[in-house]
């Protein structure tokens, strides 16, 4: 079972995001801090050491690069989808070069759990998350800081990893729908937002002649290096379907989409989402049994997040919009079945009872809302905006030995605004009718001059959980 995307991911959801890809802190001074952190490793050494000394100081480090046990596995298994040399990421992480060039950024980044893009705690006190999870645990991280802390030893490059295979696609055969913007787009500076980022959505009519469920889906980019991620999302009111075809065939008619760097998607009709997922992420399953449904007639909201930093950090981002970007039209693959054993849906749960005074560190801000049914719950994504710096989801259940005691079911310990997604857990947690959902968002308002209340702007506020949960017994989806 896969976790629905995320690498990017990270991001943004529903057309409800506004940031930028992770550019990596520190820099800068990194050659001179290079060469303390050398000599000072070196200090006892006798000054006529030879590079057999040198050969012996590398095999003796406490992390080195290379091999099973070096930073390579880890980098190449948590880092490499987006750090390539052509991918998304402002820098390629393949080889030791590369390593050691940026070490101190990724000892940085990682210690603050900044990347890789993984919002979700998956260290097992909180929910159990299935392999594509990013989650680095505690020793992984410290292997970021030992590597520096050791010199950045390059170990023996005989036993270097191989650089692994992009992950698996959705085969052929089961692409039976696909969703794309209806003629190339040239991402637009004029419409980006914190400088890099330009958010731009179609709505599409998938044509399908009877229901279908979704059971998996692939992302495939026309353009891994500026195409952060995309969403899909089913309209399921006639008031938002009336107001997005209003945008793309009347405000926007002039051009193939529009510019949705907000919600500005129709409000209460984007209640869930079909898929979400970056460039490179390969094919994303649902839980094994389970599918969303989808129905003749229709529409679907289709979001790209272009972003688009400069790969030179001395490049203007003007120059670098007009000289080198190239029009896009990247697709989503879908599978489809006729019927599956357990339907499934995409539950909202919220608190839009928000009061976020300016100038605070610390706002806690929770709601419980009662389950209506039983329910086997399946995975969690995770939505705040801007402020958003914790986040919790707790089931309270009714009876049984551990009744009114807390439940994780999910948990953030650094929210970032940019890396959003769908989290599927390795086994569903059961929950019963009368069983309660707690939903506890913190924010910090420091750098806030007013009030901010919920709302759909990126600089209103949200607190939010989706939900992927199969109904059990007569309610239905």
């Amino acid at each position: 079972m896969s976790n629905m995307a995320k690498w990017f991911l990270m991001m943004v959801m529903v057309a409800l995001l506004a940031g930028s890809v992770m550019v990596a802190c520190g820099g800068g001074g990194d050659d001179d801090d290079d060469d303390d952190d050398a000599s000072d490793d070196d200090s006892d050494d006798d000054d006529d050491s030879s590079d057999d000394d040198d050969d012996d100081d590398d095999s003796e480090a406490k992390v080195v690069y290379y091999g099973e046990n070096g930073l390579q596995k880890v980098i190449y298994d948590k880092c490499i989808r987006c750090h390539t040399e052509d991918g998304v990421a402002p820098f390629g992480l393949e080889g030791y070069d590369n390593a050691e060039k940026y070490a101190f950024d990724m000892a940085n980044e990682t210690s603050r759990r900044a990347m890789p893009p993984e919002n979700v705690d998956n260290s097992g006190e909180c929910g159990h998350y299935d392999e594509r999870n990013l989650w680095l645990t505690p020793e992984e991280m410290q292997m970021f800081q030992d590597f520096v802390a050791g010199g950045k030893a390059e170990g023996n490059a005989l036993d270097s990893l191989t650089l692994p295979p992009p992950l698996p696609g959705l085969p052929e055969e089961d692409r039976n729908m696909v969703l794309q913007p209806d003629e190339p787009y040239l991402p637009d500076a004029s419409k980006a937002v914190d400088s890099y980022d330009d958010y731009h959505c179609w709505l599409i009519d998938p044509k399908i002649d009877k229901e279908m469920y979704v059971t998996a889906y692939e992302a495939v980019s026309d353009n891994e290096s500026i195409v952060h991620h995309t969403v899909v999302i089913p309209i399921t009111t006639k008031k938002a379907e009336l107001y997005l075809t209003y945008l793309q065939d009347v405000v926007y008619k002039d051009q193939t989409g529009w510019p949705c760097s907000g919600t500005e998607m129709g409000g209460e009709g984007l209640s869930s989402f079909l898929s979400l997922s970056g460039p490179g992420g390969g094919a994303s399953y649902f839980p094994e049994g389970t599918g969303q449904l989808i129905k003749p007639g229709q529409k679907i909201a289709y979001q790209i997040h272009y972003h688009l930093e400069p790969k030179d950090p001395n490049d203007v981002p003007g120059k670098h919009w007009s000289d080198d970007v190239e029009p896009d039209a990247s697709p989503t693959y879908f599978k489809l079945e006729e019927s599956v054993e357990k339907p499934a849906t995409m539950r909202v749960y919220r608190n839009t009872d928000l009061f976020l005074p300016p100038g605070m560190e610390n706002i806690d801000e929770t709601t419980d809302i009662p389950l209506d049914q039983d329910y086997e719950i399946w995975g969690v994504a995770p939505h705040m905006h801007e402020l958003g710096s914790t986040y919790q989801l707790d089931l309270i259940r009714a009876d049984g030995e551990k009744a009114g005691e807390p439940e994780c079911m999910a948990r953030v310990v650094n929210w970032d605004f940019d890396w959003q997604g769908l989290s599927t857990m390795v086994e569903p947690i059961m929950a019963k009718k009368g069983d309660t959902m707690r939903l506890s968002c913190r924010y910090n308002t420091e750098d806030r001059e007013t009030t901010t209340y919920w709302g759909e702007g990126s600089k209103d506020e949200m607190c939010i959980a989706w939900v992927y949960m199969v109904p059990l017994g007569d309610g239905g989806v």
